[in-house]
């Protein structure tokens, strides 16, 4: 099958089960920044700027992309356990440096890596794994029936918190 992805396809697709499941024995950036993503329904590069401090335990601060509000939101337990499982110190939950974050591009390089790792497991549920991308994870949360939804959009910032914990 020919790389989609060189030809300017966007994933319209949300990310499958299978991927879903791969991604806890993604690099760990790429792991990160997915769960940082499936937990706040933020665009990856306001996920993988993130700072530790906007964890408050069952409550992650988010600002939306204009910068003019900030909410609380419900924070999935398995998310919280991530962050607290995290090395101690930098000031970004996907640090660069002790005081700077990842670079969007660097963890979407990750990610490009990881998933060319997934060829086999797509063949195997006759799928491609080329057509996913970073940004086509926010699809799977909006697409999830009984799922906590969470979005952070340009001009507004949502959230809709389940009654029960993820």
């Amino acid at each position: 099958m020919p790389d989609l992805t060189e030809r300017g396809f966007v994933a319209t697709k949300p990310w499958p089960d299978w991927m879903l499941e791969a991604l806890a024995n993604a690099p760990d950036d790429v792991r990160i920044a997915g769960e940082l993503i499936r937990g706040t329904g933020q665009r990856p590069a306001a996920s993988i700027k993130m700072l530790r401090s906007v964890f408050k335990g069952e409550w992650v601060s988010i600002t939306d992309e204009k910068g003019d509000k900030t909410f609380d939101i419900y924070c999935p337990a398995r998310l919280r356990m991530l962050v607290e499982s995290l090395e101690k110190g930098p000031r970004h939950v996907l640090a660069k440096s002790e005081n700077a974050p990842r670079s969007y591009d660097s963890v979407e390089k990750s990610f490009r890596a990881w998933r060319t790792t997934l060829v086999d497991l797509a063949k195997e549920h006759g799928d491609y794994a080329r057509r996913y991308t970073l940004h086509a994870l926010l699809r799977r949360l909006s697409g999830a029936a009984g799922r906590e939804l969470q979005t952070c959009r340009r001009s507004s910032c949502s959230a809709r918190i389940r009654s029960s914990a993820v």
